[in-house]
């Protein structure tokens, strides 16, 4: 032991049988600091006591660096056992470098009513302590007091090779305040190389305003007062077998919490707030508290809360993450059961540290996330709901994977400009990127009040802004987004249900369903995407059963998109969306006006495009009181491009009003160019405009065009596009009759294009300029064209199949004329305009075409499989092929062939089903015995009457004259289905087949009819 003698210390000689087997700094008063080291010393002592007992001193300055000294009682740094008045007037500093504590190590007084008037200091450089550290005072209640208040600051540094052992002594390793005496400020730094085995609490205990609440759990916050007013927790090293509270230790407050953890390693949890080992013991924190983590290691879990139901925290609570931290359980916005008042916010990464952690992290219960910029961060199985929304905001780069978005309801109020829009659950901001992968969004509602106008009101769940977003093998199902108007206010918006994206540098949405969400407002843009200018790409995508609703709004609601709203005027970069292999099924626009059942695309920037490829748009429907445009699509300006898409049982309907610009069942192009291309066989069926209840061809059930407009269809060779069956109502091609209007149809491509239902709406200019367009219906064109090389075949019905009267006609091709086969004998003009004098080279089948009139005798009719004597066709004569006993034309062979005969017509069915299976919904086959001259044509008409099936269901195949074996065949040509009728050109009889695709076993069911197929065998000459 070493003595130390100035004029200001007091001198203390220690041996060992001083006080009884106990160290004291001094035993009288002394207004000096009690200045004293411990070095060398080997004893075991009962106290160790930096100031004395029962007296009062100026400080107390008391080093410690003994090996094998013990202290098994008590180690005090202030004063022990002191009466009324008996204080410590001055700072306590201790260092302790080596020993051992094996009970209570107490920075400040202890069992004593004085006070410390100053700071406390302990620096621990080695040692070991087995029943932790209360850096503050430890002073009992006395009679008639409730707790002892101070002004101390306590500072404490944990570091060198310091161990704290209390697993066999209740685990409470440390407490920065004390016990039943409050601190100002309490400040714990644990150090590299640290060791501690127990619990560390910022906060300390028992510190009530009334004492008779003691030992009860359930206390009025009013009674909690702080053991520290403000907590610090740096954890920079060392490793700890235990969890960290901020908080208090048991019923105590500590005003606010701070815990930054920069390195070393937690096995166990982190608590921002306090709750004694989750036992139930009442702990509050009464203001903002944070915790910061930018390196080190937590294994266990986060929590920005206290551990149990008697944890309160009042204020906002803040976590952290920065750098490379890492946390091996989940971060947590409260524990189960504890209270958090205020906000619950976690950062990922800040403004001057971004963060870099690699593994995903598992988060829950917070009400805001933000990922700041330059951070990067996975999280993974979020599970958000009302009480815990998870709202996201990044900055940085974020990826979302196996999370749930559910129940969740935001309400937003202009409140005098407070608010422009709701608040979404995720968000994106410019420099920043959001990831969604495997999650689900449900019965979600965004709703915004009281809206003043047009731009302010309730947006998608996610939102993009300037950023970039991935969306993949998601669900959003059954959420709301909705907007209320202010009394007197204009055209108040809601843009889009799931996302909403302005100016986005990239989002790309895959494998994800949008079913049975909802926009509502005055003016709806977008039912589930509204998206502004940007760069966008949905793929294998589906759209079921999603609305854009301002039907409430009688006489001023309009709907725009139940799909999605496209839009690009506003914005400073253009747009350009690629849709690939999406469906859009049963969704509704309904309003007093509605544009676009599924989609809505307004291009107004050069420099946007539209492609929709692989794509199928089916009961989509734009319902308006007054307008309805495009059941399935509104393209408004700029170039599109639709390939290899179907649209079916699409509709636009209106009612008691007749603007002439209503239409579309399907499609509506106003002032734009769009490019229909396929290059595989696509059917289109089924699509209408109806007024009032009545289905009209006037408006364009398949197309309608306003404006000045293009629709050029690209038709690859092999290919073949159909649009209709033949039936009045539905699938027509029309255009808006205004002298301000210009429409331009352009058939290009070498493949065939068929246009089963009326064209004679259409009043603009065709132009054939490759391949083959079959017209089997009238024709209402101004100007025609057919380029050479370019075939235009249209089926006569009746007279003037070219119905315009001011139709101008230039044919470099080939104009090919075919009798319909329920045409009757006579004669017929072809064109309403009696002046055209040329029609260029025409093709004739069924009759005799000579100046505008189409001549057709009566079809010479002949038994199937009953031949009787031959048949002379003569002059493009017709042949109907009837079953025996009945009237109905099973084949029909319109002839283009100066003299054929037919001989005889047998089924042969088996044959060809011998060889290619008999898995086949239907199936026929006849041979044919006919001779007619070299470059003689015919076209064979089969008799199918099931609008169900499609073009691509049928395989064509023959087998050449004195050969046992059916190939694919490959010399017909102009083949066409046009839901009742199989059509196709022949230029020889040999022997073919035809057969429909096997059927899974459910598409009669779904379609509601059973296909049909046939096979033909033909001899050749």
């Amino acid at each position: 032991m070493r003595n130390i003698i100035a004029s200001s210390l007091i001198a203390l000689l220690l041996t060992n049988q001083l006080w009884a087997d106990s160290l004291f700094g001094t035993n009288v008063d002394t207004e000096n600091v009690v200045s004293w080291d411990i070095v060398g010393d080997n004893n075991t002592y009962g106290l160790v006591v930096g100031g004395g007992q029962n007296v009062s001193v100026g400080g107390v300055n008391l080093s410690v660096d003994s090996d094998n000294l013990k202290v098994v009682d008590v180690f005090i740094g202030g004063i022990y056992n002191g009466g009324d008045g008996k204080n410590v007037n001055g700072n306590i500093n201790i260092e302790f470098y080596s020993g051992s504590v094996n009970t209570f190590f107490v920075g400040g007084n202890y069992q004593s009513v004085g006070t410390v008037n100053g700071d406390i200091g302990i620096k621990t450089y080695g040692g070991n302590f087995y029943y932790g550290i209360r850096a503050g005072s430890m002073s009992p209640i006395l009679s008639g007091q409730n707790f002892q208040t101070t002004d101390s600051n306590t500072n404490v540094y944990i570091g060198g090779n310091t161990v704290i052992d209390t697993s066999g002594n209740g685990n409470e390793a440390y407490s920065v305040a004390g016990s039943y005496v409050s601190v100002n400020d309490a400040t714990l730094t644990i150090a590299e190389n640290a060791s501690i085995k127990g619990d560390i609490y910022g906060g300390g205990g028992r510190t009530l305003n009334d004492i008779s609440y003691m030992n009860q759990n359930d206390l009025p916050d009013s009674v909690v007062a702080n053991s520290a007013n403000k907590v610090t927790m740096n954890i920079e090293g060392g490793n700890i077998e235990g969890n960290v509270y901020g908080g208090a230790l048991k019923y105590s407050a500590v005003g606010s919490a701070e815990i930054n953890v920069s390195g070393g390693k937690i096995n166990g949890n982190v608590y921002l707030g306090g709750g004694e080992g989750g036992s139930g013991k009442y702990a509050l924190t009464k203001g903002d508290s944070s915790l910061n983590i930018s390196g080190g290691e937590i294994t266990g879990n986060v929590y920005a809360s206290g551990s149990n139901q008697t944890s309160k925290m009042l204020g906002n609570v803040v976590v952290n993450l920065s750098n490379d931290a890492k946390i091996g359980g989940t971060i947590y916005g409260n524990a189960e059961n504890a209270i958090v008042e205020g906000t619950k916010t976690l950062n990922i990464g800040t403004s001057s540290e971004a963060y870099s952690g690699s593994t995903a992290l598992k988060v829950a219960g917070f009400d805001k996330i933000n990922v700041e910029s330059n951070s990067n961060v996975k999280f993974t199985g979020i599970a958000a709901d009302n009480s815990a929304k998870m709202i996201m905001d990044a900055k940085g780069n974020a990826t979302v994977s196996d999370a749930t978005y559910s129940n969740i309801t935001n309400r937003s109020a202009w409140n005098n400009g407070e608010n422009y829009s709701t608040t979404p659950l995720l968000s994106v901001q410019s420099g920043g990127s959001l990831s969604v992968e495997s999650s689900s969004f449900e019965n979600n509602s965004l709703i915004f009040e009281n809206s003043p106008a047009s731009g302010v009101g309730a947006q998608g769940l996610i939102k993009v802004s300037g950023g970039s977003l991935s969306v993949k093998n998601s669900s959003f199902e059954g959420n709301l987004s909705a907007t209320t108007p202010a009394d007197g206010a204009a055209y108040p918006n809601t843009q889009g249900s799931a996302i909403y994206a302005s100016s986005a540098l990239n989002v790309e949405v895959s494998g994800t369903k949008f079913a049975g969400n909802k926009s509502s407002a005055k003016s709806v843009q977008g039912g589930v995407v509204s998206l502004f200018g940007g760069s966008y790409t949905l793929s294998n995508n589906i759209f079921d059963g999603n609305k854009s609703d301002a039907s409430m709004y009688q006489g001023d609601g309009w709907a725009y998109g139940a799909a999605g709203y496209i839009y690009d005027s506003w914005q400073d970069s253009p747009i350009n969306l690629t849709i690939n292999s999406n469906e859009f099924n049963n969704n509704l626009a309904e309003g007093t006006g509605a544009y676009g059942g599924a989609l809505y695309i307004y291009q107004g920037k050069s420099g946007s495009g539209i492609l929709i490829e692989n794509s199928s748009f089916a009961n989509n429907k734009a319902v308006g009181e007054e307008e309805a445009l495009g059941g399935a699509l509104y393209l408004n300006g700029g170039s599109s491009t639709i390939k290899n898409t179907v649209f079916s049982s699409n509709g636009a309907s209106v009612g008691n009003y007749d603007f002439s610009y209503n239409g579309g069942g399907a499609i509506i192009v106003r002032n734009a160019n769009v490019t229909i291309s396929a290059d595989k066989n696509i059917k289109n069926l089924g699509n209408y405009f109806s007024q009032n209840g009545t289905l009209s061809d006037e408006r364009g059930g398949f197309l309608f065009m306003r404006g000045t407009s293009s629709v050029n269809f690209d038709i690859s060779e092999n290919a073949t596009y159909e649009i209709g069956d033949g039936r009045s109502g539905y699938d027509s091609i029309s255009s808006e009759v205004n002298a301000g209007s210009n429409h331009t149809i352009n058939k290009i491509g070498l493949g065939t294009l068929t246009v089963n239902s009326s064209m004679e709406h259409y009043t603009g200019a065709l132009n054939v300029n490759g391949g083959v367009m079959n017209v089997n219906n009238k024709l209402g064109a101004s100007s025609v064209n057919i380029a050479s090389g370019a075939v235009l075949s249209l089926t006569i019905n009746g007279s003037n199949t070219l119905s315009n009267s001011n139709l101008t006609f230039s044919n470099a091709g080939t104009l090919s004329l075919v009798a319909g086969g329920s045409l009757e004998e006579g004669s017929y003009a072809l064109s309403a305009n009696s002046s055209i004098a040329d029609f260029g080279s025409v093709k004739v089948y069924g009759g005799i075409f000579a100046e505008n009139i189409f001549t057709v005798g009566s079809a010479e009719k002949m038994n199937l499989d009953n031949a009787g004597a031959a048949l002379t066709v003569e002059n493009n004569g017709r042949v109907s092929l009837t079953e025996s006993g009945s009237e109905n034309t099973v084949i029909s062979m319109a002839f283009n062939s100066d003299y054929a005969s037919v001989n005889e017509v047998n089924t042969t069915t088996q044959n060809l089903l011998s060889q290619i299976g008999s898995d086949f919904a239907a199936a026929a086959s006849y041979s044919f015995d006919v001779v007619m001259d070299g470059g003689d044509t015919v076209v064979l008409s089969f008799l199918v009457d099931n609008p169900f099936l499609n073009l691509s269901d049928f395989s064509i195949y023959h087998k050449a004259d004195g050969e046992d074996v059916w190939a694919v065949a490959d010399d017909v040509s102009n083949v066409s289905y046009d839901g009742k009728y199989l059509s196709f050109i022949v230029s020889h009889f040999s022997e073919y087949g035809y057969a429909a695709i096997p059927e899974p076993s459910t598409y009669a069911a779904i379609l509601g009819a059973v296909a049909l197929a046939f096979a033909a065998y033909r001899r050749r000459k």
